[in-house]
């Protein structure tokens, strides 16, 4: 007689796919590359998203829906997404001489230790908000509309570390405006 323990037990590794697995695992399409040059076309998986891990000198088109796109230690990249990001979450960090061109909206970005990313939307409303720290050479072309970021760009403030604080870029009626958050006795406090 096999127990209930046993049959939740059984029941459980089917479901989980792979024996081993995290669900974040699951639910994670990898690409991780280590031959330069190359030219690919990456069909996404339905319900998961694209970890792109040590990428150096390609070109990716990304087709499909993928829940959000996270890029880490990746140089020279290129990326294009055809499609909706499902959550409109981008974030990369570790990485220098990103490109990527979106066809649809981004809600929001996060770059960390980024030396230099270019980002392009068809449309300035596609753009919501940008969080970046540690980060420089950074340029939006939104519609027509170009924008230049930076640490090294930032006017330096006597209470404001621009290798440190986190910036925050967003789309106002008047146009793109870069705050800093800064950390006040352990709570964020935005300042234009």
């Amino acid at each position: 007689m096999i127990s209930l323990k046993d049959k939740i037990m059984t029941t459980t590794n089917q479901s989980a796919g792979v024996r081993g697995q995290s669900a974040k695992e699951r639910a994670t399409q990898l690409l991780q590359q280590d031959e330069a040059g190359q030219e690919k076309t990456i069909q996404m998986e339905p319900s998961k998203a694209l970890y792109l891990l040590n990428c150096k000198d390609c070109t990716l088109t990304i087709e499909g829906k993928p829940i959000k796109i996270s890029i880490e230690n990746c140089e020279n990249l290129v990326l294009k997404v055809t499609d909706k990001i499902l959550t409109s979450v981008l974030d990369v960090w570790g990485s220098k001489n990103v490109e990527i061109d979106c066809e649809r909206a981004v809600g929001f970005l996060q770059l960390e230790s980024v030396q230099g990313f270019k980002f392009r939307l068809p449309d300035p409303e596609y753009f919501n908000e940008m969080i970046w720290v540690a980060s420089d050479d950074i340029v939006l072309h939104l519609g027509t509309e170009k924008h230049e970021l930076g640490s090294s760009k930032m006017e330096a403030k006597p209470d404001q570390r621009n290798d440190l604080d986190q910036f925050i870029t967003c789309r106002k009626s008047t146009g793109l405006s870069t705050e800093v958050r800064s950390d006040m006795a352990g709570y964020p406090v935005r300042r234009a």
